[in-house]
């Protein structure tokens, strides 16, 4: 039995914040330096008295304290504060955006909210924005650190998946003919071409039944092609039972060490890279993050080792000549690697390989297939990229067109509105008001889409999307904040209630309660500024009504000085007195 070395468990350490900036003090004691070292005592008590940083974290601006720009800064090492700094000035980067005359069809409608985004930023800080818009943790903790900064959630990987199935579990490597029997092997492998295979189908059938049929007349043998029906048969456990067994492990534990054992010396097979594209998949829905991150990274090193990246008429004189691969199939493979890899980056906030001269076209759709489904979103989850200057009003429209398009498949539904939350993050730390129609239709693509994860939870379809995409839903509602997103609210935190019930592990239950947690923050805000609001009405109602010599009971005080107002107000008449009295409307106050 080979010991299986320990999975380092990836966190993003909340002590390194991503929206920190340089102090103002580093300019103040170099100037101090060079003055102390010229003589200048004047000059130097002069900034002395004036050594007070020029830009506040937010705590400290919030709660009027006195900051020193450190991070973090003392203030918040003596209270316990949540220290972290604003990405931009807020008081002199924003300019009313004017669209260009060329673009009739994209006129600002005057009538409309005048729309704002950030003056240029240099190619760094546009870049930094990016990788933390497109990321989810990142948006999670700066909607806690807007909610509450005190008790925001830490910046952490939350819903990655439904987590690890094989914690306790034993890993020792056996042959696959001592794993499963030959017809165990071929009940997997139709639950895999069942649920997997319609959505990434990247797996010769035919190759892949020969090759079954043949393997168990040579037991003792080792093939390569082990690596690629243990995968297969891995995922046909894990979409079949929601608890791992003990040959689940052992496969999985095997096809690694069958691909690590081929892909040492020489180009990679293209089985080899199949193989390693099925752990690469089934490491994205059950590992952590670091783990699938690093295993991605790899596959797309191979893909470009073995030119599967490449269309045969381009290849050059430097690219190798994989082995035989049918075109339809190659184009699967490396299209589906590729968007594997692509979303890990964003997820992350990683860098992602980017394979030169790739000239790959994509494939051909087939009946009661949904592969191209998924690619169709390709191009434009790269168009996402960091390292890629995007406009707000771009965003805007590749945001409107992914609206449009009909998916039908339950997890291409769930990666369609998982790009839609990422324009709109990418929207949002732009301060782009996105128009009500794209807002409404968003809010819709969110219903759809948590009815899709309800569907695959009671599939045993355990898709990465179902607690990761419902997760980010709970928390986009709360950043919308108007009164459809709330009503909505309900329904997305059942789901991922019951995606938690249905896969009892300890990410689902982290993920539950601190989508709950985030709530019940965003509650208690609410309600602090309700009764603010209600002692103003309480109070002024009170101060109008005697000023205008009219005295009524102080019961019924507050609906009469209102229609006073409105009567002495024509512009207000429309107002429904009762809508406004209650808690509805008081939520969009």
């Amino acid at each position: 039995m080979i010991p299986l070395p320990p999975t380092p468990d990836f966190r993003l350490s909340d002590k390194v914040n991503v929206f920190q900036q340089p102090t103002a003090l580093d300019d103040i004691n170099i100037r101090m330096m060079e003055m102390a070292f010229s003589g200048d005592r004047n000059a130097m008590s002069e900034v002395q008295r004036r050594k007070r940083a020029k830009i506040a974290c937010e705590p400290c601006r919030e709660r009027k304290k006195k900051c020193d720009g450190n991070q973090p800064c003392a203030t918040c090492r003596r209270f316990d504060y949540a220290c972290y700094f604003e990405l931009t000035n807020r008081k002199s980067k924003r300019i009313n955006h004017v669209p260009s005359p060329v673009t009739p069809s994209l006129a600002v409608n005057p009538e409309s909210p005048v729309r704002h985004i950030e003056e240029a930023l240099s190619p760094e800080d546009h870049r930094i924005r990016s990788a933390e818009a497109n990321s989810g943790s990142a948006f999670v903790r700066r909607l806690g650190l807007k909610i509450d900064p005190t008790n925001a959630p830490k910046l952490h990987m939350f819903s990655w998946n439904v987590g690890r199935r094989s914690e306790m579990i034993d890993k020792s490597v056996f042959p696959l003919t001592d794993i499963l029997s030959q017809t165990d092997m071929k009940s997997l492998t139709f639950i895999y071409f069942e649920k997997f295979h319609p959505l990434y189908g990247f797996m010769n059938r035919e190759r892949l039944f020969e090759q079954l049929e043949a393997r168990w007349f040579a037991p003792m043998a080792t093939v390569p092609y082990d690596s690629v029906m243990c995968g297969v048969a891995a995922l046909g456990y894990l979409f079949s039972q929601r608890r791992a067994t003990v040959a689940e492990a052992r496969l999985v534990e095997t096809a690694r060490l069958v691909i690590e054992a081929n892909s040492a010396s020489g180009p990679p097979s293209v089985d080899i890279i199949t193989a390693l594209a099925l752990r690469v998949t089934y490491l994205r829905l059950t590992d952590v993050p670091y783990v699938a991150w690093m295993a991605s990274c790899s596959l797309m090193h191979m893909i470009e080792e073995a030119s599967l990246h490449l269309e045969p008429s381009s290849q050059t004189l430097l690219a190798r000549s994989p082995d035989f691969c049918e075109p339809d199939t190659r184009r699967r493979l490396y299209g589906i690697s590729q968007h594997l890899h692509v979303w890990m980056a964003f997820d992350l906030g990683r860098s992602r390989v980017k394979l030169q001269g790739a000239s790959s076209v994509a494939p051909l759709p087939k009946a009661g297939d949904y592969t191209t489904e998924i690619l169709s979103l390709l191009s434009l989850s790269e168009s996402l990229d960091p390292e890629q200057s995007k406009e707000p009003m771009d965003l805007e429209l590749t945001l409107s067109k992914v609206l449009k398009n009909v998916y039908l498949h339950p997890a291409s539904i769930i990666a369609q509105c998982n790009l839609v939350l990422c324009i709109y993050r990418r929207l949002r730390v732009s301060n782009w008001n996105i128009p009500s129609l794209d807002l409404n239709h968003m809010l819709q693509m969110m219903g759809k889409t948590l009815v899709a994860v309800r569907e695959l939870v009671a599939a045993c379809s355990p898709w990465h999307g179902i607690s990761n995409v419902s997760f980010q839903i709970v928390c986009s509602l709360l950043a919308i904040d108007s009164t459809d997103s709330i009503s909505r609210l309900d329904d997305a935190m059942q789901t991922l209630h019951n995606v938690a019930s249905a896969y009892d592990t300890d990410v689902m239950k982290e993920a539950y309660r601190t989508a709950c947690m985030l709530v019940v923050m965003y509650h208690q805000k609410r309600e602090i500024d309700l009764n603010t609001l209600g002692g103003i009405v309480r109070n002024h109602s009170a101060i109008a009504l005697s000023d205008s010599d009219t005295q009524v009971n102080r019961e019924v005080s507050e609906p009469l000085w209102i229609e006073g107002l409105l009567s002495d107000m024509p512009g207000l008449q429309a107002l429904d007195i009762d809508r406004f009295l209650s808690s509805e409307m008081a939520w969009t106050f």
